[in-house]
């Protein structure tokens, strides 16, 4: 007995259906590419933060064990002096008159993002210390900004005279979102 053959059923996507489809997908990206794009600047800005707390933290509780001062200031090419931008990174040290003992440095931040005062008036370059009972010498609000990234969703790393410092998220000013 002979068999008859069917025809194959279509298999697959004709070259129209691919085409509409990569469209689609070209579309969803380019929507949601700029989205990501402040999420993971905002994100960048975050880890900045708590890593700049973490510094500060860190001299203060090396302060009162040591019983030295301890400082926090914008790192230089050089190791161990203090520079003139915490966007190269910043270096915390025991500050004790002829001695300087290099305890933490950090890297560079990612480009695009800034170091300012709160009103985002003017850079930071001043250095910060800590006296051996855990206090600093001045409030300072080190405000993160970034391209595209409103003063509600900047973070700021808060420090008082008593030496605590707090992350803040939009308290701080970035005008325009540019840094």
């Amino acid at each position: 007995m002979k068999r008859k053959s069917r025809p194959l059923a279509q298999a697959g996507f004709t070259l129209i259906e691919l085409l509409v489809s990569l469209i689609i997908v070209a579309v969803l990206l380019a929507i949601s590419l700029p989205g990501f794009e402040r999420l993971s600047t905002r994100y960048q800005m975050r880890t900045i933060a708590l890593q700049l707390h973490s510094a500060m933290e860190y001299a203060r509780v090396e302060s009162i064990i040591r019983g030295a001062p301890v400082e926090l200031c914008p790192r230089a090419p050089e190791p161990g002096v203090c520079g003139e931008d915490y966007r190269q990174g910043w270096v915390v040290r025991v500050a004790s008159p002829g001695a300087s003992e290099l305890l933490r440095i950090s890297d560079s931040l990612a480009s695009g993002i800034s170091v300012s005062n709160r009103q985002a008036s003017r850079p930071l370059h001043d250095a910060v210390r800590w006296r051996p009972d855990g206090s600093a010498n001045r409030n300072v609000s080190f405000q993160l900004c970034a391209k595209g990234v409103s003063g509600s969703d900047a973070f700021a790393v808060v420090l008082s005279r008593a030496g605590r410092s707090r992350v803040a998220r939009g308290e701080g000013l970035c005008p325009g979102g540019a840094a």
